[in-house]
């Protein structure tokens, strides 16, 4: 999946854009995304605690993923559970950040078009 639009400038976006391709383009199975994560919450960038977030609802599900080939079928089946519920608090911990900086965009958008109008 290719991000951004045709040609042009942007050199610094498109190199972003190419370095996240090329993390994402390494993930090929659970345990690449969680060492993607893992990598993701310890650096010192924007999304590190968001990063730590995700790599946190994904704790219950690490150590099976880590050693699945020595699984019985009983205990592969059970982590289909398993991850579901994880992949269930990620998508309910993300839906409530993106929830809570909408309210936040909205807020102040609500307070400069009532400063601006106020001011005309």
């Amino acid at each position: 999946m290719r991000r951004g639009g045709g040609g042009g400038g942007g050199g610094k976006e498109n190199s972003a854009a190419a370095a996240n391709d090329a993390e994402l383009s390494g993930i090929l199975s659970p345990c690449d995304e969680f060492r993607l994560w893992a990598e993701l919450a310890s650096s010192a960038g924007d999304g590190a605690a968001t990063a730590k977030e995700v790599y946190r609802c994904f704790e219950a599900v690490r150590p099976i993923f880590d050693d699945i080939a020595q699984q019985t079928q009983e205990a592969v089946l059970d982590l289909v559970d398993v991850t579901h519920d994880a992949l269930e608090k990620v998508r309910v911990w993300l839906s409530l950040l993106v929830r809570r900086a909408l309210c936040t965009f909205v807020s102040c958008s609500a307070a400069f078009l009532l400063l601006r109008w106020d001011g005309s």
